[in-house]
């Protein structure tokens, strides 16, 4: 990765994404997991969208 001149990253990658196979078995780890199943109550996930998507509806932005 490279830096343009205004000081953001260029990426001079093009075409699919590989992931190597420790990161795929650490997905699979992951995704078998009793609460990540299929039927598996997630009903928390909607609810830290929402606390989320709130607190920052709240915020103001302070200029110095």
């Amino acid at each position: 990765m490279s830096r343009r001149s205004d000081g953001t990253a260029a990426s001079r990658r093009t075409g699919p994404v590989r992931l190597d196979e420790g990161y795929l078995r650490a997905v699979e780890k992951l995704e078998s997991l009793p609460q990540n199943r299929s039927g598996a109550d997630k009903s928390w996930v909607e609810r830290a969208l929402r606390d989320w998507q709130t607190h920052y509806a709240r915020t103001l932005r302070v200029r110095r």
